[in-house]
C-alpha cells in the first residue's frame, strides 16, 4: 500500500498543513534564468511562463510576490518585500503586491514522448547471446481549467529523474526520500494526509518501486488534481506491471477531497486502495485505507489539527487505526 509511517530523514522541503497550499521544494516547472557579473555586481533575470502557473484569469487581480537572495560572504539575506526573522519566504501574507496583471486563460498542453533502445548481452549458459532492447512511452499534461490539471502516462520511464541525496541511516527507522518524479509533483500537497515523516496515508514513492529498491514498471496512469471552487480535489489511478518473484501486477487508486473554510480552516476525506491484478505467493490481495481530517483556526494564533484513519488488509489482525489531535499556539 502506498503509505508510510515511522520514518526519519530529510524531507527536502517543508510541508505545511493546508493541502494544495503546502510548500514543495521539489516542484520542477518550466522556467528560464540568465545570470552575469556586471559593473554593478551579480545580476540575474528569471522568466516563468504563465503557462507554467495555475491561476484564475481576470483583470485587476493582485498577486503576492517575494524574492530572496542569500549573500554568503556577508551572512546576509535580502528580500524584495521585508520579512522579519520570525518568518520565512513562504509566509505569503507578508509578500509584496504585484498589480496591473492582465491575465488570460491558458490551456496548457504538454506532450513528452520518449524512445529508448540498446543492446543486451547475456553470457549465462541458460541464455547466451545478444538481444535488442527497446521501449517507447509518453507523458501528457493538460489544464482542464486554469486551476485543474490532468496528468496521464503510458509505459512510464523515469530514467531522467534527479537522483536521491545519499544518506546514512544509523537508526531502526526508514529514511525518507522525497518524491521527484514529475508525474507526481504538481499539486502534490493535495494528497497530503497525516503528519509528514511520521504517518502518511498516501506516499507516492510506494508506486513503481519495491521495498528492496527493485523497479516496478508502470503500464499507465491518470492523475487529476487542483481546485474546484472552494474544494481541493485529487484523483489518481495507476497500473503497475507484474515482476516475477518480486511483485504482482497492482492497481493503485487514491481519492482526496478537502474543503477550505474561513480563518485558515479546512476539512477533508481520503480513500486509498491497492488491488492485485495477478496473484503472487506471500502477498496480500488488497489493502484499503480511509481517513478524515480537520484543521481549525482559532483566532489569530491558535490552530487545532486532528485526523483519524483506518486500514483493512486480508489476513492481518491487530490494530489498524491511527489518530491524532494537536492544539498549537504560536505568536
Amino acid at each position: 500500500m502506498p503509505a508510510r509511517a515511522g520514518g526519519q530523514g530529510s524531507r527536502g522541503g517543508s510541508s505545511q498543513r493546508g493541502g494544495a497550499a503546502a510548500f514543495n521544494l521539489n516542484w520542477d516547472g518550466v522556467w528560464k534564468v540568465r545570470s552575469q557579473i556586471t559593473d554593478r555586481g551579480w545580476e540575474s533575470e528569471m522568466v516563468i511562463p504563465f503557462k507554467t502557473l495555475r491561476y484564475l484569469p481576470g483583470q485587476g487581480r493582485v498577486w503576492g510576490l517575494n524574492v530572496a537572495r542569500n549573500l554568503r560572504r556577508r551572512n546576509e539575506q535580502s528580500f524584495w518585500a521585508p520579512i522579519t526573522r520570525a518568518f520565512y519566504l513562504t509566509q505569503v501574507e507578508l509578500a509584496g503586491e504585484l498589480e496591473g496583471l492582465g491575465l488570460e486563460v491558458h490551456r496548457n498542453l504538454k506532450l513528452l514522448p520518449y524512445l529508448a533502445g540498446g543492446l543486451k548481452q547475456s553470457y549465462t549458459p541458460e541464455k547466451y547471446g545478444s538481444e535488442f532492447a527497446r521501449n517507447v512511452g509518453v507523458d501528457l499534461k493538460y489544464s482542464l481549467t486554469p486551476s485543474l490539471t490532468l496528468d496521464a502516462t503510458a509505459n512510464t520511464d523515469f530514467a531522467q529523474v534527479e537522483v536521491d541525496d545519499e544518506q546514512i541511516n544509523l537508526t531502526r527507522f526508514d529514511l525518507f526520500f522525497p518524491e521527484k518524479r514529475p508525474f507526481f509533483l504538481e499539486n502534490a500537497g493535495t494528497f497530503d494526509f497525516g503528519k509528514p515523516e511520521e504517518l502518511e496515508v498516501f506516499f507516492s514513492r510506494r508506486i513503481g518501486i519495491d521495498p528492496s529498491g527493485v523497479e516496478i514498471p508502470i503500464d499507465a496512469g491518470l492523475r487529476l488534481s487542483g481546485k474546484l471552487g472552494h474544494y481541493n480535489v485529487g484523483v489518481l489511478d495507476m497500473k503497475t506491471r507484474a515482476v516475477e518473484g518480486i511483485a504482482p501486477a497492482n492497481n493503485f487508486s487514491v481519492v482526496r477531497v478537502s474543503r477550505e473554510l474561513r480563518n485558515r480552516s479546512s476539512v477533508g476525506l481520503i480513500g486509498v486502495n491497492r488491488q492485485s491484478v495477478t496473484r503472487l505467493a506471500d502477498t496480500r490481495a488488497w489493502n484499503r485505507t480511509i481517513g478524515a481530517d480537520a484543521n481549525i483556526g482559532l483566532g489569530r494564533y491558535a490552530n487545532w489539527f486532528s485526523y483519524a484513519a483506518k486500514s483493512q488488509t486480508p489476513g492481518l489482525e491487530g490494530r489498524d487505526g491511527a489518530y491524532s489531535s494537536a492544539l498549537e499556539y504560536d505568536t
